[in-house]
């Protein structure tokens, strides 16, 4: 009984593993919403954005630090990470889900950066989503 239970728990990690890794992210390219969002974040690193740096939970960087992202691994755990917040917080919800698109993933020293520009969104307002170095949510500002 023990070795069918094992097995079975092997295989339900196996079927979980294999669908998020469906849904992997790519990160965008630069582009003007790249340059944009960088520019917010540099601007954070100022003494004037101290505030939100503590309440997003993110380190002051030299700007220089402020980088956008294109390695496929680490674009892929940003969507991964963007799924994880969905599922708690909307864990009913049925909509597309972030990592089936790409995303805006910056490092900031230690620290990320994710956007997920959605589409229904026309407005100026789409949220960062902070995480530190293990992935773990931080916080967010729009």
């Amino acid at each position: 009984m023990h070795i069918i239970r094992k097995s079975l728990l092997v295989g339900c990690a196996f079927v979980l593993m294999s669908g998020r890794a469906m849904g992997q992210t790519t990160c965008h390219t630069t582009d003007a919403h790249a340059d944009h969002f960088k520019n917010i974040l540099q601007a954070m690193m100022s003494p004037a954005g101290a505030l939100l740096r503590t309440n997003v939970g993110v380190p002051q960087v030299d700007s220089t630090q402020v980088s956008l992202v294109s390695d496929p691994v680490l674009c892929a755990r940003a969507g991964q990470a963007l799924d994880s917040l969905g599922t708690v917080w909307a864990p009913t919800s049925h909509g597309p889900h972030p990592s089936t698109g790409s995303v805006y993933v910056f490092r900031l020293g230690t620290s990320y950066g994710v956007i997920y520009l959605h589409p229904s969104n026309t407005g100026d307002r789409d949220p960062i989503f902070f995480f530190d170095t293990n992935w773990a949510y931080t916080g967010s500002a729009s």
